[in-house]
């Protein structure tokens, strides 16, 4: 993993020290916390190299069960988590699957809104995305699930708009 670890778990020597949110109390990582950080990275890793290559099933498997085994270990605002998320969007629209895809971004929004705020540049970024694979829902498929798409997009995000 080498020293910069973008899953926020220093694997190699486990230094550092965590707050617990369940018992509040600083520790050090445990092997098993450790372990399951790199399982998240190698997932994420393995699923943007099936994305280069353009096996894109495989990619979204692997970018979903990094976010399954990641959501028990990290906030869902955690910048690295984020990431992950992010990418899973990108396999799905790359896809065509514009309506999980939404779906993934509406939760980076919320998540994105919690961690920066409802007026910054990195949720307004978000929203552009977000925009883009509304767009290009809109290019290839008919009417009628688009709007449904935006309708149940803006319901969702009531919160955030």
């Amino acid at each position: 993993m080498g020293n910069e670890d973008p899953g926020g778990c220093n694997a190699e020597n486990n230094e550092g020290v965590l707050l617990c949110l369940q018992c509040h109390r600083v520790q050090r990582p445990s092997a098993h916390l450790v372990y399951t950080c790199s399982r998240v990275n190698s997932l994420h890793e393995s699923g943007e190299e099936a994305i280069r290559k353009g096996n894109l099933p495989d990619a979204v498997s692997l970018l979903r069960n990094a976010i399954q085994i990641g959501s028990k270990v990290y906030l869902p605002e955690n910048q690295y988590f984020l990431r992950v998320r992010d990418t899973l969007a990108r396999a799905l629209a790359d896809s065509g699957d514009y309506e999980n895809c939404t779906l993934e971004l509406q939760e980076c929004l919320q998540f994105m809104e919690q961690r920066y705020g409802p007026e910054s540049i990195e949720l307004a970024h978000e929203f552009l995305k977000y925009s883009e694979v509304l767009e290009l829902a809109a290019a290839v498929n008919d009417r009628d699930q688009v709007f449904w798409l935006m309708e149940a997009s803006f319901m969702s995000l009531g919160t955030v708009l």
